[in-house]
């Protein structure tokens, strides 16, 4: 009989645990779906891989949320420079952006991603709507990317070697084939070629279109 008991008991134990958990899950499953939700109210392409962590784009570029207990934190990578953009914050941000990111707590590391937090409140889609706001100045710090162009072009007089001069004008290809001053560091490094100025127009051209293939 006490082991017909203990057995029943523990069956009986079992059960209530397997129905806690079992809600514990539905519970997760809710939260996370409701934090979809509000994701996809500002990124594109959101989703919530539990009721915790979630991405998307904003603006194209990718996003990582995650929710703690105290704060909320966010994530976003911007799109190659070349030139590290926590440069182009000290050197070309306005007066009025530095003490925006100051004030809102937002850094840009040397990985070129922009990471800022929010404390947590009650009311998910209050704190998702914070850091909406905080994103806007993502938008600021992309623009300084403009700058890029005229810092490596500039950097073409000071190369010491073709090799260095070569590799400006890769990055420019790559990454800034439209901007004028491409084509500024082109004509630039075929003068600086006085034996085969020609072959430098030929190679950048090749990278262009290759960039342009892509």
């Amino acid at each position: 009989m006490v082991i017909a008991a203990f057995f029943i008991s523990t069956a009986v134990i079992l059960l209530a645990l397997g129905a806690v958990q079992g809600a514990q899950r539905q519970a997760r499953e809710k939260e996370r779906e409701a934090f979809e939700a509000e994701l996809q109210t500002f990124l594109t392409d959101a989703k919530a891989t539990d009721h915790e962590h979630g991405h998307g784009l904003w603006n194209g570029l990718p996003v990582e949320v995650t929710l703690g207990h105290f704060s909320v934190e966010f994530s976003v990578q911007l799109d190659s420079a070349v030139l590290p953009y926590a440069d182009l914050v000290a050197r070309f941000a306005s007066p009025e952006l530095k003490r925006t990111l100051t004030s809102l707590g937002v850094t840009v590391d040397a990985k070129d991603h922009v990471t800022g937090s929010v404390p947590r409140e009650p009311g998910l889609g209050e704190n998702l709507t914070s850091v909406m706001l905080r994103l806007g100045v993502v938008d600021a710090i992309r623009a300084l990317r403009s700058h890029a162009p005229g810092e490596l072009l500039g950097r073409i007089d000071r190369a010491h070697s073709s090799y260095e001069v070569d590799q400006i004008l890769i990055a420019l290809t790559q990454h800034f084939p439209d901007a004028p001053e491409t084509q500024d560091a082109i004509e630039l490094a075929a003068e600086r070629e006085h034996g085969s100025p020609d072959r430098v127009r030929r190679r950048a051209e090749q990278w262009l279109s290759a960039r342009a293939a892509t």
